[in-house]
């Protein structure tokens, strides 16, 4: 499980997307204190491009056409 958050604009989201992602799973952090709360409890902090970004969500299994804004997505 990571946090991530793309310095790049990403089509459909704008600048600045947040995310925490794992296996097959994206959830879009639309507020700090989310970000804060999963930080606090040891969640890891990424800042990625967007060559980064979609290369980690790829790798987690995770389509492009998950991230939106209010992102909820599960592939299990």
């Amino acid at each position: 499980m990571i946090i991530l958050r793309c310095t790049d604009s990403l089509s459909g989201v704008g600048r600045g997307f947040t995310c925490l992602v794992d296996v097959r799973t994206l959830r879009h952090l639309s507020t700090s204190a989310m970000v804060s709360s999963l930080k606090s409890i040891g969640v890891t902090y990424r800042e990625v491009n967007s060559v980064g970004f979609y290369n980690v969500l790829s790798s987690m299994s995770v389509p492009k056409t998950a991230v939106k804004q209010s992102a909820d997505y599960s592939g299990r």
